[in-house]
């Protein structure tokens, strides 16, 4: 399943950010079943602390992993995101035999 990460982090604490996000990265290549897949690398958002990544995640464990890697440094919010036509069909055979069917968040 993919997930969209938001994070952000206190702005005097980006060198401190830094050296964990390359020690994640070292770790990532000794044990790379450990963290989600990167499937959209980290940006930022204009130049403030703040931005998002797109991970691929096998097992619920790694985003664990990656949340306690970056604990306390990071905020992080993770999101899963769907492809449109996932999304419809599923809507489309939902509403079968339901002509009444409405989606309800």
């Amino acid at each position: 399943m993919r997930f969209i990460w938001y994070w952000e982090y206190n702005q005097r604490e980006t060198l401190k950010m830094f050296e964990v996000n390359r020690r994640v990265g070292e770790d990532r290549k000794k044990h790379p079943d450990k963290y989600p897949k990167v499937i959209f690398g980290a940006h930022w958002l204009g130049m403030e602390p703040k931005g998002f990544t797109i991970y691929e995640v096998d097992n619920p464990q790694q985003i664990v992993n990656l949340e306690v890697a970056f604990s306390p440094i990071k905020k992080s919010r993770f999101v899963p995101i769907f492809e449109h036509k996932s999304v419809v069909d599923t809507y489309e055979k939902e509403k079968e035999g339901d002509p009444d069917f409405a989606y309800k968040p």
